[in-house]
C-alpha cells in the first residue's frame, strides 16, 4: 500500500487511527490485520472482546391466530425456555399484534399473532436459538434482527 493511500484512508474518518494500516467503510474504521501465511482479514474493534460482547437483537415470531390462548401461552413459554437454555437475556417481551391478517398465507393460515422480544445476546447464542425455533412447528415464521446502537 502506498503512503498516499494511507493518507487518503485516514481522511475518510475524523478520528485519528491508533495503530496499523486502517481502512474506512461507510465512515466506520476497520483495522486490517494479517498473519504470516494468511489472507488479509478485517476485524471490528478489539479481538479480546470477540464473543464476549452482548449485542442487542429483536426477535419477532408468528403463531396461528386461531389457536387457543392456552396454546399461545405454551408456545411463549417454550420460546422463553429456549432463551434461557441459550443464555439470552430478555429485555422486553410483548404481544405485538393479535389476530393480524397476513399479506399471504403461511401453511394455509391467513391470520397470525405476532410476538416481539428485545434481547441481549452473543451472536453464537442467537444462532443456537434460531436452530431451536426452526424445529418448533407451531411457530409459522420468525425473524431475528441485530440492532445497531
Amino acid at each position: 500500500m502506498e503512503r498516499s493511500d494511507i493518507t487518503h484512508l485516514s481522511e475518510c474518518h475524523p478520528r485519528k487511527f491508533l495503530s496499523g494500516v486502517q481502512s474506512c467503510v461507510s465512515g466506520f474504521p476497520i483495522k486490517i490485520t494479517a498473519t504470516a501465511g494468511s489472507r488479509l482479514g478485517g476485524t471490528f474493534g478489539n479481538d479480546k472482546n470477540r464473543g464476549k460482547v452482548m449485542n442487542k437483537y429483536e426477535l419477532v415470531y408468528i403463531v396461528d391466530a386461531h389457536t387457543s390462548q392456552n396454546t399461545k401461552d405454551e408456545i411463549a413459554r417454550q420460546v422463553a425456555d429456549s432463551l434461557a437454555k441459550t443464555e439470552i437475556k430478555v429485555v422486553n417481551s410483548q404481544m405485538w399484534l393479535d389476530r393480524h391478517k397476513m399479506s399471504f398465507p403461511i401453511q394455509k393460515i391467513g391470520e397470525g399473532t405476532y410476538y416481539l422480544l428485545s434481547l441481549e445476546a452473543k451472536s453464537s447464542n442467537v444462532a443456537k436459538l434460531q436452530s431451536i425455533l426452526r424445529i418448533n412447528e407451531q411457530i409459522l415464521r420468525f425473524l431475528t434482527v441485530k440492532i445497531n446502537c
